[in-house]
């Protein structure tokens, strides 16, 4: 979540484009799951590029234990075919990063929002 990130052309020619926010480290990290702490960050000048983990959003994992038992109780095949009421059954009532999601998304709105290939596109021009 640092400010002022913009893309960094490497010698190779490539473009790098670092992640603002990432939902595995934020909660790797114990960070808190309420936007309000961070506002300011989304806020500040830069790109913000968000990583986010589909089912981390989907059981609205509070920690990363959380996401860890939630797999380690399931087969591969399990995990990748969940009904609805797995879904319900394994989501996490109280706060997690499904809520953080969320706010940053609505945050968001009346913003620009760009894919990757579209920034790339605009960083080379």
């Amino acid at each position: 979540m640092q400010t002022n990130i913009f893309p960094i052309l490497h010698e190779s020619g490539l473009i790098h484009f670092p992640i603002f926010f990432e939902d595995g480290t934020h909660l790797y990290n114990k960070l808190d799951l309420s936007l309000s702490r961070y506002k300011e960050n989304f806020l500040s000048p830069g790109i913000k590029i968000i990583s986010i983990h589909p089912m981390n959003y989907v059981i609205n994992t509070p920690e990363i234990a959380y996401m860890r038992n939630t797999k380690d109780s399931l087969s591969r095949k399990e995990y990748a075919n969940l009904s609805d009421i797995q879904i319900a059954t394994y989501s996490h009532k109280g706060l997690g990063i499904r809520d953080l999601v969320d706010e940053i998304i609505n945050l968001a709105k009346g913003y620009k929002i760009l894919s990757l290939s579209e920034l790339y596109f605009q960083a080379i021009a």
